[in-house]
């Protein structure tokens, strides 16, 4: 799973949402990649934060060429911010052939229109498990 332009947990991008739900059963395989400004130092926040991504977690830095690759081989590009301006990773991602989901927020609507599932952010993170 990817996680592009990640920011920290608490930040408006939202990656504690997907943390979370990587808990859940039948989910424990699966492999968090952050990419973005800071990935490593996210990644060890959301390592000290959710203990079960021990081993999971990767961050990540992409030239243009290796992110289209990354998102076209994702099991899923999620995006959970709260709010975007423009949504500009879920274009790329689609444009690069990646199931995308978004968070229903404004900007993640509008750049993911209806090409994208969208989940509603809520405290418990079980639209992403299942």
């Amino acid at each position: 799973m990817l996680l592009p332009g990640t920011s920290g947990p608490g930040s408006y991008k939202n990656p504690e949402l997907v943390a979370a739900a990587l808990a859940e059963h039948g989910l424990q395989q699966i492999q968090l990649f952050l990419s973005g400004l800071a990935a490593e130092t996210h990644c060890a926040t959301l390592l000290e934060q959710f203990p079960h991504l021990q081993g999971r977690c990767f961050a990540a830095g992409f030239t243009d060429l290796e992110l289209a690759l990354a998102y076209s081989h994702a099991l899923a590009v999620v995006l959970p911010s709260r709010i975007e301006g423009f949504g500009l990773p879920a274009i790329e991602a689609l444009a690069s052939g990646a199931t995308v989901l978004v968070a229903n927020s404004r900007g993640l609507r509008e750049a993911g229109a209806g090409a994208c599932p969208r989940f509603q952010q809520q405290t418990q993170p079980a639209l992403l498990a299942g």
